[in-house]
């Protein structure tokens, strides 16, 4: 009796542990299927992720393909027209009351006030350069106070003193000397965002220099 009992216990043990080894093998193909499907799922992510960097690159080459052949049609159309101007880096010096040293020296410090030296220098060799195109009017006041250029200028004018580095650099662009390389315009990039402006003409524009902050164009 006690023998049968006792082959009924081990009969008992040898089917629970079979049962317990029959779950843990379930559990291990659950999270087998699971880690599966995780797997999965990261790979799909990462191909809808490379297909939007991928659309995006594409996008962003359009977008340059239009700059560039907007900019290579204005320079065609500038060539067709009587050539502007442009003072060079060894240009010759303009005639400059003091009055118009003033001027330039306060619009500096409004444009370039925080730049290094050099960027101060280039900004009023743009006024200089548009003084020399047939594009702008040719005195240094009609440049300055012309319709919609300088628009912070024209608000702040009578306010802000230079300093003497600013006009140091008004009397360096004045006689000549051009950091932008013959530019008309200049931007800070970090405020007008080439990119969020795609129809802009600035951003169409040839870059002749890039200083401090800010980057110039013609």
């Amino acid at each position: 009796m006690i023998e049968l009992l006792r082959a009924a216990r081990l009969r008992q043990r040898a089917e629970a542990a079979r049962r317990a080894a029959a779950e843990r093998a379930a559990a291990a193909q659950r999270e087998q299927a699971r880690e599966q499907a995780r797997r999965a799922e990261q790979a799909k992510q990462a191909r809808k992720k490379a297909a939007a960097r991928k659309a995006s690159a594409s996008s962003k080459a359009r977008v340059a393909a239009v700059r560039k052949a907007r900019a290579a049609e204005s320079q065609k159309q500038a060539a067709r027209q009587r050539p502007a101007r442009v003072a060079s880096q060894k240009g010759s010096a303009v005639a400059a009351s003091l009055a118009d040293v003033e001027l330039l020296a306060r619009v500096i410090k409004i444009e370039a006030g925080g730049e290094p030296y050099e960027g101060k220098v280039a900004v009023g060799a743009v006024i200089v350069n548009r003084m020399r195109s047939s594009r702008f009017p040719n005195s240094l006041r009609a440049v300055v106070f012309a319709p919609g250029q300088f628009p912070g200028v024209t608000e702040m004018i009578d306010e802000v003193r230079p300093s003497a580095s600013d006009i140091r650099a008004a009397k360096e662009a004045l006689a000549g000397r051009d950091p932008s390389n013959g530019a008309l315009y200049f931007y800070n990039p970090r405020i007008h965002r080439c990119e969020e402006n795609e129809d802009d003409f600035l951003c169409d524009l040839k870059v002749t220099a890039r200083i401090g902050n800010h980057v110039f164009a013609r």
